[in-house]
């Protein structure tokens, strides 16, 4: 998938992320719903030109 960076137009690059694990968790106002009820993988890209970093969920539609 080809992504151009939202601020300076140049195209981003895939990135891996090693530091922390790759999942977005869904809050509740209450807190999780339950023990990670609702995670998803990210794909990370960024940007070798001004750093900006942008991540997406690989399954949104589990957020719905």
């Amino acid at each position: 998938m080809n992504k151009d960076c939202l601020r300076c137009k140049t195209k981003m690059e895939e990135a891996y992320q090693v530091d922390f694990p790759s999942l977005i968790i869904q809050r509740k106002e209450s807190g999780l719903k339950g023990a990670f009820a609702k995670t998803s993988e990210v794909n990370a890209w960024v940007c070798p030109n001004c750093g900006y970093v942008e991540l997406n969920a690989c399954n949104p539609e589990i957020f719905k």
